[in-house]
């Protein structure tokens, strides 16, 4: 985490703003997420997991399965990291497995693919374009560096979820939002 910079700060801030205070699961997301399973009962299982269930999945678990049961049993695992390892540990382990690209897993590699940086040295743009890659990493990677499109209306929202979280200053998100997005061409064979 040390070595993180602001990577930490920017994927709680797009993908767990509770991380610090649940015990694993969000209650509510996961309501609202058999809520739209209700409502769509043919349609996958999605939305509700915390970052520690991410890491459960990412860890345990065949993520192209979104049933009732896998839900469960990555919440099942997500307690017991909890139990176990902390928050600190399942924060740097999350970061440093998640998927960010095509090929890409860990937030070290993502940054040097993107922009030539270790990600200590990423900007709060940088960051935060990094953690929107999250939901659909793949596709997205494809947009901004095949189409050089980039999800800039997120990113700002994740600029400011980041000033919410006290990770950045209003200040200092605002110059963050007119900043450019220098994201380098993907290697060869991608």
């Amino acid at each position: 985490l040390a070595r993180a910079g602001l990577m930490p700060e920017a994927v709680i801030a797009a993908e767990d703003a509770g991380f610090w205070s649940h015990k694993g699961y969000d209650l509510a997301a996961i309501q609202e997420a058999l809520d739209q399973k209700a409502a769509a009962p043919d349609a996958p299982l999605r939305g509700g997991s915390t970052l520690t269930q991410q890491l459960a999945k990412n860890l345990f678990l065949d993520g192209r399965d979104r049933t009732l049961v896998r839900k469960l049993r990555e919440l099942l695992y997500a307690l017991e990291l909890e139990r176990t390892v902390g928050k600190e540990r399942i924060l740097e382990l999350y970061l440093n497995i998640v998927e960010l690209g095509p090929h890409l897993h860990g937030v070290g590699p993502a940054a040097d693919a993107y922009f030539i940086k270790t990600p200590d040295r990423l900007t709060p743009r940088e960051a935060a374009f990094l953690a929107v890659l999250l939901p659909s990493p793949r596709r997205l990677a494809e947009r901004a560096w095949l189409a050089g499109r980039t999800p800039d209306a997120r990113i700002d929202a994740v600029l400011d979820n980041m000033v919410d979280g006290k990770a950045l200053t209003r200040a200092r998100a605002e110059q963050a939002k007119r900043a450019p997005l220098r994201i380098v061409p993907p290697p060869r064979g991608r």
